[in-house]
């Protein structure tokens, strides 16, 4: 077999596994949130309303559509300013970036790749994290933040410059 043919089938192997790896789960998941028509969730147990789209996502018949951007901490926090004086999501205008505990309680330790619940939070991207508003030390070099790939997931402090995923959230009035 030709060299070409042979580096053509890894890397479309290589390429294709990375594509088919499916959400698992240990259990059935106890799902704990009410799902609107509008692309928002309300969480019982914590009473916070979650965009079920990460930024840059659009929310179409129950699913989010396109890939969602990523941001440095500082771009983040500078997005939700600007979409809420735009007009914000759903008829709200006080959206923001989760806190830490907040963003963390939205991991589904039954599930892995991602744990995360899938029905709630569609297309939530399968590798890399999403950003706290939670600074991680007195000298604000860096921000917390939560990986939803395993139920091994991180809660890890991570250079603000870096560029991740951001779920907006707000307090239920």
């Amino acid at each position: 077999m030709p060299r070409f043919a042979k580096t053509l089938i890894f890397f479309s192997a290589v390429l294709f596994s990375h594509f088919s790896v499916a959400q698992t789960c240990d259990t059935p998941t106890t799902n704990h949130f009410i799902i609107h028509d509008d692309g928002t969730t309300q969480d019982t147990q914590t009473g916070l309303m979650w965009k079920r789209c990460s930024e840059g996502q659009t929310y179409q018949l129950n699913e989010c559509i396109g890939a969602p951007n990523r941001y440095n901490y500082y771009e983040a926090l500078h997005h939700v300013e600007t979409s809420n004086s735009l007009g914000g999501f759903a008829g709200y205008t006080n959206w923001r970036v989760p806190h830490l505990k907040e963003l963390s309680s939205l991991v589904d330790a039954n599930c892995t790749k991602p744990a995360i619940d899938l029905v709630t939070f569609p297309n939530t991207p399968l590798y890399d994290w999403f950003w706290s508003s939670s600074l991680c030390d007195k000298t604000k070099s860096c921000a917390w933040f939560v990986a939803f790939y395993s139920h091994y997931y991180g809660i890890f402090s991570e250079k603000r410059f870096s560029k991740g995923y951001i779920r907006l959230v707000r307090h239920q009035e």
